[in-house]
């Protein structure tokens, strides 16, 4: 993990002031795409380590993951707007989220089964049968597995994103004055 040591905190909406700007749904939605472009762009996509004020160290969110709900967020707006295509797409990229998600639970469940059986077929099979059954799911943030289901999700939600602003161009959202307009 990469050490930074300064002292601003990363979120991605940090810039808005909810209560006074008066934002439009139009200009909310042209903001956010502007920030999440910034932040894709900003740097590494691992989590960071960094030293507080008080001396103690703090791990950031895995950018990836900030990205994905940044994208949800957008999702949530946009979806009233959503044409044929658009939601076509959207169902295609929930099925392929959902089936990672699935193979990620199935992932943790064989992992913790394995290590709770320590090597016997019999005892991995009772426990994979628990696990499931009691909804008992323990995930490494650390595993493979993990970091698989990670970088695929991230691929899928930026294809998302990418669909999201050719709905926007279709929509012909770019080119209003919100846009362009400098505060």
């Amino acid at each position: 993990m990469k050490k930074d040591t300064s002292e601003d905190i990363e979120i991605i909406d940090q810039e808005i002031e909810w209560g006074d700007k008066g934002l439009s749904i139009k200009q909310l939605v042209l903001k956010h795409i502007d920030r999440i472009s910034k932040y894709i762009f900003s740097g590494e996509q691992q989590p960071t380590t960094k030293e507080s004020k008080s001396g103690g160290l703090t791990t950031t969110t895995d950018r990836r993951i900030v990205i994905c709900q940044a994208i949800e967020y957008l999702t949530a707006l946009l979806q009233p707007f959503y044409d044929k295509t658009m939601r076509e797409k959207q169902n295609k990229l929930n099925e392929s989220i959902n089936k990672i998600e699935e193979n990620l639970i199935t992932s943790a469940i064989n992992t913790t089964a394995f290590i709770k059986a320590k090597k016997n077929k019999e005892n991995y099979k009772i426990w994979q049968d628990f696990l499931r059954k009691n909804l008992i799911i323990t995930i490494d943030k650390e595993s493979s597995y993990f970091e698989y289901y990670l970088t695929t999700k991230y691929a899928l939600y930026m294809k998302l994103f990418q669909e999201q602003n050719k709905l926007l161009q279709r929509r012909n959202y770019l080119t209003s004055e919100a846009y362009t307009e400098e505060e």
